[in-house]
């Protein structure tokens, strides 16, 4: 009899093996010819074991010497028929489309429920047999160790290869491009798990940020994927969301404070296009997703909290606008009405209206105020962008390092100055480059329904990114740059101010850079007003300062009027001050960077421009060849070099320096060059400026001469 029963044993784990295979292949668990094997072996195994254990545990509680009880179990293994429909591809109708995708677990409840009642039976006629040895009982706990070890060894195997089988993510954190934003991260296969270490202080948060890869066609792109989170600590926590991909912007998820376990150490990242059911989450083993899918995912990133009413965890905006010259600005004494927010700004903190830039170029300005270094240091002047040598660290470095979200909005798209790559980008979770010319046709509301499209022109449309990415931070402290650069177009559009442009006759270059800085003026205020209602907002810093002031025969010249900007400071703790001495934008990184309790790089210029009056003699710096300019309160000295910008000395002559009296100034009207009057000051001056681009320039000086 003993015989009989274990070919029904065998026959029935060998059904039960079968049906483990062709159902976790369904779902995805068995990801090849040999696993399937090792599956199937492991299956059958594991059911063995479990009738050889139920056999074990009767027998030795209540031995007996009949077969009764080896023919009521046999019975029982008959129960595996319910399994054959699935393996024998008989199709039924089921009453619910629901049961289709289910209809593996309705075979096996079918199967488990009268294997159990069977077992009843079993059990029945061991207690009612004759009693017998135990002796017997070793033999069968023998039989059991087997099969309890036949089916973990495959068992193991098989979920080793399930995970060597499922698609993983690239450890390198590269940048990664959607649309003209980038963001450092990694292409992530659906289903594929990413493990990330984590250093994470009370009270910070967790940021991803996710988009469809570039190269997905416009019919395969993804509408959204459900985000998995496992996070280790001193406990484990699961964060579940369903994450919206918005056209080519990067889609945000993030998990607040109180929602990660204390003592977080790392996490387990993943995402699916269909949410996982229940029972998989509960189960804790993935299946191998097949489907190619692929998504640009970047972060995990921690963020400290803004408190409110702590300067101290203060977030920071800088903006910086190109062509703002110190002499249009309405509060500065312009005669038009062009700048109201900017004045009303202007008395919430420190303004500075004799602030020079070190060069008139977007790029070597705003790179001197992320570094606090020369445009000869940190190499991006006129033609020449970067790269920024390593030894320098920019503002956002230096703030992402206290896990400070950082973002910067440059308008490279158009301009081709600021642009990704080269080192501007370095210490920005996001570097949105874009700059929309038109405004879209039409835009999709939270319900789904198109809708006509709010007009997002040039750089409000910049503006509107950039607060769009602010909201998304709610509560955490950010950093973020917003170059505008819609001045330089010299193009009346509908949106400017008429008041500006006479009723008859054509409009001159002034009306309508005037006309254009008062609607850009209004756009920053309402971007500004936009910042302050964010929900959870906390303290805020708001620096706005520009690149060169206005030049209507480009390029920008080394004059007065291009090369002086204003500089407005407010925030917590920042009094109102006019501030009449003289500053340059090299020393606006470093001050930020203190406000901030951060450093820049040991070459960056001092950090005193907020708490003292300034000493500071500005070099601006143009051409090539190269023509220096140092100024003080009294005189200007222009210098022309026979040295290219960042190369070997051009075959050149140049003329003589030239010195200007300011004293002597009269508004809009050329200076005249007094160099043969004041010959002392010139060479003082001269080899000032001499001494100073020997100083400036020896990162690149030895090199450039080979």
């Amino acid at each position: 009899m003993i015989a009989v029963y274990l070919l029904t044993l065998a026959i029935s784990g060998g059904i039960v093996g079968l049906f483990a295979r062709m159902s976790l292949s369904q779902m995805g668990y068995v990801p090849g010819f040999q696993t399937g094997v090792l599956i199937a072996v492991g299956a059958a195994s594991a059911y063995v074991a479990v009738q050889l254990t139920f056999m074990t545990l009767a027998r030795l509680l209540w031995p007996t010497r009949t077969n009764g009880p080896l023919v009521a179990d046999g019975v029982s293994h008959a129960a595996c028929v319910f399994l054959m429909p699935l393996l024998l591809g008989i199709k039924v109708p089921w009453p619910h489309p629901l049961l289709y995708e289910v209809e593996p677990l309705i075979y096996f409840a079918a199967f488990a429920g009268i294997h159990s009642v069977l077992k009843l039976f079993s059990l029945y006629a061991i207690l009612h047999s004759s009693p017998g040895p135990r002796l017997w009982s070793l033999a069968w706990i023998a039989a059991t160790c087997v099969f309890c070890l036949t089916a973990y060894v495959p068992l193991r195997m098989w979920l080793t290869r399930l995970d060597a089988a499922r698609p993983h993510a690239s450890g390198a954190v590269e940048w990664q491009q959607s649309g003209d934003a980038y963001a450092p991260g990694r292409v992530l296969p659906e289903g594929a798990l990413l493990d990330v270490e984590l250093a994470v202080a009370p009270g910070e948060s967790l940021t991803l940020r996710w988009a469809n890869a570039p190269e997905v066609s416009e019919d395969d792109r993804l509408e959204g994927a459900y985000v998995y989170v496992k996070m280790r600590g001193d406990a484990e926590a699961t964060h579940e969301a369903w994450v919206p991909f918005t056209g080519s912007a990067w889609a945000t998820t993030r998990i607040p404070a109180d929602a990660l376990p204390s003592g977080l150490r790392t996490c387990e990242v993943s995402w699916l296009v269909e949410k996982e059911p229940k029972w998989r989450e509960a189960l804790g083993i993935r299946p191998v997703s097949a489907t190619g899918r692929t998504v640009l995912m970047s972060g995990p990133f921690t963020h400290a909290a803004a408190t409110a009413g702590d300067a101290a965890s203060a977030s920071m905006i800088l903006i910086v606008v190109d062509g703002l010259g110190t002499d249009r600005v309405s509060s500065f004494g312009y005669k038009r009405e062009t700048t109201a927010s900017l004045d009303a700004l202007g008395k919430e903190g420190i303004v500075f209206p004799n602030a020079y830039t070190p060069a008139p170029d977007a790029a070597a300005a705003v790179m001197s105020i992320l570094t606090g270094v020369s445009p000869l240091r940190h190499q991006y002047l006129g033609d020449h962008h970067g790269p920024l040598p390593e030894k320098y660290r920019t503002l956002a470095e230096a703030l992402a390092e206290r896990h400070i979200a950082t973002a910067a909005f440059t308008e490279a798209k158009a301009r081709g100055d600021l642009a990704h790559g080269g080192g501007v980008e370095r210490g920005f979770e996001c570097f949105d480059a874009g700059y929309v010319k038109e405004p879209e046709e039409t835009e999709t509301s939270d319900d789904g329904v198109e809708v006509e499209a709010e007009p997002a022109l040039r750089s409000a449309a910049t503006l509107d990114r950039a607060l769009r990415w602010i909201s998304e931070q709610q509560g955490s402290r950010y950093f973020v740059l917003v170059r505008l650069s819609e001045l330089r177009e010299k193009t009346m559009y509908p949106e400017y101010a008429s008041d500006f442009v006479p009723a008859s006759g054509k409009p001159s270059a002034a009306d309508i850079y005037d006309a254009g800085l008062a609607y850009l003026d209004r756009r920053i205020g309402a971007f500004l007003k936009g910042v302050r209602d964010v929900e959870g907002g906390g303290p805020l810093y708001v620096v706005v300062t520009s690149t060169h002031g206005a030049d209507f025969d480009p390029p920008p010249k080394l004059t007065e009027s291009v090369l002086r900007v204003p500089l407005m400071i407010a925030g917590p703790g920042v009094q109102p001050l006019l501030r009449t001495d003289l500053a340059a934008l090299e020393d606006l990184g470093p001050a930020l960077a203190e406000l901030a309790g951060v450093k820049l790089s040991m070459e960056a210029r001092g950090s005193g421009l907020l708490t003292k009056p300034t000493t500071v003699e500005p070099v601006s710096m143009a051409g090539d060849p190269l023509v220096l300019t140092l100024r003080n309160d009294r005189w200007r000295l222009y210098w022309p070099t026979t040295r290219r910008p960042f190369g070997t000395a051009a075959n050149v002559q140049v003329p003589a320096p030239s010195l200007y009296d300011l004293a002597s100034r009269i508004e809009r009207q050329p200076l005249s060059n007094v160099a043969a009057r004041y010959p002392e000051i010139v060479q003082s001056w001269t080899t000032r400026l001499e001494r100073y681009l020997e100083v400036q320039s020896a990162d690149w000086a030895a090199g450039a001469a080979k």
